[in-house]
């Protein structure tokens, strides 16, 4: 029932980090739960989030809820690879985003942008850029048919997955996907 939110409206506590944990960073061990705003938890209440729930059942002491929104598998590398070492990690679940996702960097705000190619989605409307102001998408079909193409799509899925893979082994974490590929 929808006015049951009305009630009991959704709360999102960031971190100084811009995670969405009560709580900072820190050297305790804990279970890394990576991915986009199905992971971040977009529209649920914290503890209904898949990484809180999962980690009800199978962890102890702290985790680690690293989810973004718009995370594609190069975000998803970017954040593991910014804080892994920052807090000590006992198993990585990485829910697998949508793999058209990019990112773009924007020198002037120091922003990472996350951008989706222009395609059309599972449901037919149009997919928007969040970086349209970053980038010239004046001839944005040739730029589709780039990044779309299965075969740079594979490249750069596998690459980023090797990239987390690496970073696992180094800290030796475990690594479970979560999901399937679309």
């Amino acid at each position: 029932n929808l006015l049951w939110y009305k009630d009991n409206p959704i709360k999102y506590q960031i971190n100084k980090d811009g995670f969405r944990l009560p709580y900072e960073l820190t050297k305790e061990e804990g279970n890394v739960y990576l991915g986009c705003s199905f992971t971040f938890g977009v529209g649920l209440h914290y503890d209904k989030t898949w990484a809180h729930l999962l980690h009800e059942k199978i962890g102890e002491g702290k985790y680690w809820n690293l989810g973004a929104g718009g995370a594609g598998f190069q975000t998803v590398f970017r954040i593991l690879y910014n804080n892994y070492s920052r807090i000590k990690i006992k198993n990585v679940f990485l829910h697998l985003p949508f793999p058209l996702r990019y990112e773009a960097f924007d020198e002037a705000s120091k922003i990472w942008y996350p951008i989706t190619p222009i395609s059309k989605s599972k449901w037919g409307h149009p997919i928007r850029h969040r970086a349209d102001n970053l980038l010239d998408f004046s001839n944005s079909e040739s730029w589709s048919k780039t990044y779309m193409n299965e075969l740079n799509n594979f490249n750069y899925v596998q690459t980023n997955l090797l990239a987390i893979s690496y970073l696992c082994d180094k800290v030796n974490a475990p690594l479970y996907y979560v999901g399937e590929f679309e």
